[in-house]
């Protein structure tokens, strides 16, 4: 465990910052400092920028409880960032209606350190963005994100790394000269009801935005029915491969459900890092209330265990629509532990009547032929990994092909 306020530490300043550029004034602000009217506003703003809301609208909480779970309770420093029209600035005028308010975009951003070859350096986080839809296309997100790069002052970290899922903030990125990480991302994903993927796609959600929600949904079309069929013929025999291989082994360890992480973990925690040139800080304060709170999600913790050893865990998020597989740690070399893991997190899946299981994973990854051995396919990436900031020369080994990086989807607000 970490103290409760490491040398990584930091408290956010508070103050209000004009930004000419942006035709705005930025009020940075400690989260539990916002106003219910306030607080309120900037969710409606998510569910605005979003045509009706992210996923985790859908959680079984209400946003406002989910909202201070992530920012409230957070084992680590956070900053709501208002974007407040200027008055006589050439920013474009609020949209009609009732007293209009004069937050016209809001971020919530987090701090959380990755272990850079064992050494902690904390990294900026944004879990939260969004633009009212009368202010989206107009260069205000583009002048946002050029005003963050030059001062830097504000984001306490020397080095960010981000997977710019937004084709803006990939464009941004690459102008403000973030280069890619080499050992990039690969999504796996193991179809459960393989014909749901012929099934024509749902039609684009209606709205004013131009998020990536809007954007992807739009790109959508119905897979190629040859190209499916020859995909599912790989699949029946990689699993039947598989299969047929499990049927011959007996694991000498259990695996169980877990309320959340013991003691144990630490060990196990500190082991796996040091096998990882880059990796997001875990520690057990982090993974209870990233897993175990059911504000954050309907996560399942399972460990794999023998003896009263804890050889490995895996976290997956079941349920009808799809289910996803948020991280799976196993002890160093331990890779028929983590085989396990995901044999176990495909029959959650399935038993939640899933119609497919998704996870991240660096494409260089020791677990990564475990998951093709499995029969999941590896999709495009979501979207390049890349890196930058004032100390990009200290991190050049961020480009080397023997890059060692354990990233997945519950490093992210992506679930």
């Amino acid at each position: 465990m970490y103290d409760p306020k490491p040398a990584w530490w930091f408290d956010p300043e508070e103050r209000d910052v004009p930004a000419p550029e942006l035709g705005l004034t930025t009020r940075f602000m400690d989260p539990e400092r916002l106003t219910e009217e306030q607080e309120q506003h900037m969710l409606r703003l998510l569910e605005l920028a979003f045509n009706g809301g992210p996923a985790w609208f859908e959680l079984p909480v209400s946003r406002a409880d989910h909202w201070r779970w992530k920012l409230h309770d957070y084992p680590g420093p956070t900053r709501a960032e208002l974007m407040l029209r200027t008055n006589g600035s050439d920013a474009p005028p609020p949209p009609p209606g009732p007293e209009p308010s004069a937050i016209i975009g809001m971020a919530a951003e987090r701090w959380r350190p990755w272990l850079m070859q064992g050494r902690p350096r904390p990294m900026r986080n944004s879990v939260d963005l969004a633009v009212d839809p009368s202010y989206q296309g107009r260069g205000i997100q583009g002048r946002r994100r050029d005003w963050h790069h030059q001062h830097g002052e504000f984001d306490h970290n020397d080095v960010s790394i981000s997977t710019n899922t937004h084709p803006t903030a990939r464009h941004i990125s690459m102008r403000q000269g973030y280069r890619p990480v080499s050992n990039g991302l690969s999504i796996f994903t193991m179809p459960l009801n393989p014909s749901a993927l012929a099934a024509p796609p749902p039609p684009p959600t209606p709205g004013a935005s131009r998020t990536m929600v809007a954007i992807t949904a739009e790109a959508r079309t119905r897979p190629q029915a040859v190209r499916w069929l020859g995909w599912h013929a790989r699949w029946l025999r990689s699993r039947a491969r598989y299969e047929l291989g499990r049927s011959r082994t007996t694991n000498p360890w259990t695996i169980e459900t877990r309320p959340n992480f013991d003691d144990r973990i630490d060990g196990l925690l500190h082991a796996f890092s040091a096998d990882f040139d880059v990796i997001y800080l875990r520690d057990r304060e982090y993974l209870n209330w990233r897993y175990a709170d059911p504000r954050g999600g309907p996560f399942t913790i399972r460990t794999a265990e023998a003896n009263g050893e804890l050889l490995g865990y895996a976290v997956t998020r079941a349920w009808s629509r799809r289910s996803e597989l948020a991280d799976v740690v196993a002890q160093p070399g331990r890779t028929d532990v983590a085989t396990s893991l995901i044999d176990d997190a495909i029959q959650l899946a399935r038993a939640a009547g899933s119609r497919r299981l998704r996870a991240w994973l660096p494409e260089r990854h020791p677990y990564a032929p475990a998951f093709r051995s499995h029969g999941f396919r590896e999709d495009a990436t979501p979207g390049r990994l890349l890196y930058g900031g004032p100390s990009m020369d200290e991190y050049s080994f961020l480009k080397s092909p023997d890059l060692r990086l354990h990233y997945v989807l519950g490093d992210t607000d992506a679930i």
